[in-house]
């Protein structure tokens, strides 16, 4: 059974465990074993050889003395696996960056086709992975609950980070303790791989080969399943209004992850779109706690929420109403306004309201009867009222509408939504 562990490299004291060495330097592979103090991946090598002790170890040395490594060089270990003959991967590391997601998707699916077995780490504050919560993958991550014992695998095909297999630490495992492996991810990863490798069948899928010696777990394992101090910092936004359709929190998130945000939408039901969870209460967690479960899991760049029915914190809310005047028409602009936006430097033109032609100079957060131009003569009166409707527009309100923008039905189905965004938020 060949298991190559793409990390660290082999330290000395550990190069008992290894059969064969490799690194990556520059865009080459070579053979050999380059010296090093970081003890990772020969922990990793003796774990799996504790654990299953037939296995022919492979070391493929992608990362430097501090741990660090690159995509490139992560996707140059892959490719050189797929003209290996080998069975399993044993991958301690992984990215939380989509465009990494992206890059590494054919590769991955080359190593599926082949029976090539990837297991792969959670990072560590056990959130989406690539390429642990890949389709394929079997992405693998430490209780941190202390629900499970030493060993303990927990199975759950159902997990929304496709991170299905949780173990219990192996940090006071005979002849394991010196290493001080604590709640590590990458220290289990390699406990799974010698699992899957005393079962191993080509063809079979490698999840049926773990027994899942837990069959149900308390919510306190989904509630407390992240690092203590971790904080998600998701911008949260609650959608509502007298115009508001739940088609439209749909029509947002899919505008935002086309502009490449990890955008999801949370609702208190089930919806055909992928990227929209349902926050029931599920696994023991009541409604809130499935919230705050997801919210973590993912940590996503932004979530739309909308008809849930307990109080959460939000940053803004959107209140979709078509009975408030819409002025940011950009093709509106006329000459005058034009001319009148070049004689003032940072200036930018927001669009017209009712008769006028408006532009700002510096930021659009901080309109202020100085900053702002009509591209004609306007009274005091008019004046006024025109730019409180511009701060009510942008979120600029009085103290009990702060953090609320009113948009129309019509704006969501166009990018003004997400510019007014970024510039709330930039």
């Amino acid at each position: 059974m060949k298991i190559v562990v793409i990390d660290t490299g082999i330290k000395q004291s550990f190069a008992q465990y290894v059969d064969e060495f490799y690194y990556i330097e520059g865009q080459e592979v070579y053979k050999g074993n380059k010296d090093t103090e970081n003890d990772h991946g020969g922990i990793c090598a003796a774990i799996i050889k504790k654990y299953f002790t037939e296995s022919e170890i492979v070391s493929m040395q992608i990362l430097d003395e501090n741990g660090k490594t690159d995509i490139d060089r992560l996707l140059l270990a892959l490719e050189w696996c797929l003209k290996q003959e080998i069975n399993i991967i044993s991958l301690s590391l992984g990215s939380v960056f989509s465009e990494d997601k992206q890059k590494m998707e054919n590769v991955i699916h080359k190593l599926l086709k082949k029976d090539i077995v990837l297991v792969a780490a959670a990072n560590n504050t056990n959130t989406v992975t690539y390429p642990a919560s890949m389709e394929g993958v079997i992405g693998v991550k430490c209780d941190l609950s202390d629900t499970l014992v030493a060993q303990q695998i927990f199975v759950d095909t159902e997990d929304i980070r496709n991170i299905e297999v949780t173990v219990g630490s192996l940090k006071d495992c005979d002849g394991l303790k010196q290493y001080n492996l604590g709640y590590h991810n990458s220290f289990v990863v390699p406990y799974v791989t010698a699992q899957i490798a005393k079962k191993f069948k080509k063809g079979n899928v490698p999840l049926a080969a773990l027994d899942s010696n837990v069959k149900c777990v308390p919510k306190e394992f989904y509630m407390n399943s992240f690092p203590f101090l971790y904080k998600t910092e998701s911008i949260v936004v609650k959608l509502s209004g007298k115009d508001y359709e739940e088609n439209q929190l749909l029509e947002i998130v899919k505008m935002f992850r086309k502009e490449g945000y990890e955008a999801i939408g949370l609702l208190s039901h089930s919806s055909d779109y992928r990227y929209c969870y349902n926050c029931e209460e599920k696994n023991g967690l009541s409604s809130k706690e499935n919230y705050d479960f997801i919210s973590k899991a993912l940590n996503p760049d932004i979530i739309f929420s909308s008809g849930l029915n307990f109080e959460m914190t939000k940053d803004i809310e959107i209140i979709v109403d078509d009975s408030k005047e819409t002025f940011l028409e950009k093709d509106q602009q006329c000459d005058s306004v034009k001319a009148d936006r070049d004689r003032y430097e940072n200036s930018s033109y927001l669009g017209s309201i009712g008769n006028y032609g408006i532009t700002i100079t510096g930021d659009v957060k901080t309109i202020t009867n100085e900053n702002v131009f009509f591209d004609e003569d306007i009274s005091e009166e008019e004046r006024e009222l025109i730019i409180s409707r511009v701060k009510e527009h942008i979120g600029i309100m009085e103290e009990d509408d702060q953090g609320k923008i009113f948009i129309s039905t019509e704006d969501i189905y166009t990018e003004k939504i997400i510019e007014t965004l970024e510039e709330i938020f930039s």
